[in-house]
């Protein structure tokens, strides 16, 4: 009788967790991402340039969630100012001893997340960096219309206390670039955001 009894509510338990995850229907929220924070730039091609910088982005966003899952896509802008500085020391006359660069253009983001508890969620973010010039790269001479990053995020949910079904998010977010041509944007960025529901 024991058996059964546990055998019971350990079913009854696992039958309402499965219900509710699947049994909420899904939901659209518009959301303002802001992220923010230092960058650095390794080269392959000037091993001895070490070059560092921020990285900041705004971008509108629109999400799909379920009870455990979050679905996005956004567009908006980014922009980077890097600063390198060389520790070479041949002595050469025509080597780069420093520069500063400032870059600017648009960003496409796709992101998935899994909700880990009410409140906590992670999940993977890709970015298409698109404008007149995102190589990154210390030479005026390079030139890169795209650059794609990917990274991953987790972000905490402070509940919809601010007003019925208001999101404010706030988290951390890793990335680093993928099609960069002899050279990797690295960044670790502070998140925030703040959302809407249609």
């Amino acid at each position: 009788m024991t058996r059964i009894f546990l055998f019971s509510m350990i079913f009854g338990f696992l039958l309402g967790y499965t219900v509710r995850a699947h049994a909420a229907e899904p939901t659209n929220t518009l959301t303002a991402d802001l992220s923010y924070g230092p960058s650095s730039v390794s080269d392959s091609t000037a091993p001895d340039l070490d070059t560092k910088g921020n990285f900041r982005e705004v971008l509108a966003m629109m999400n799909r969630s379920t009870a455990r899952w979050n679905f996005g896509a956004g567009i908006g802008f980014f922009a980077s100012d890097l600063t390198g500085t060389s520790h070479a020391g041949s002595g050469n006359g025509l080597a780069l001893s420093s520069y500063s660069r400032s870059l600017a253009g648009e960003a496409a983001r796709l992101a998935v997340h899994y909700r880990i508890t009410d409140h906590l969620e992670a999940g993977l973010t890709a970015d298409l960096l698109f404008g007149s010039n995102v190589s990154f790269s210390s030479s005026l001479f390079d030139s890169s219309s795209t650059a794609w990053l990917a990274g991953t995020e987790v972000l905490y949910e402070f509940g919809k206390g601010f007003g019925k079904g208001f999101e404010i998010k706030a988290g951390l977010r890793y990335f680093a670039s993928l099609s960069l041509a002899d050279r990797r944007l690295d960044a670790i960025q502070a998140v925030l955001e703040a959302g809407l529901p249609l």
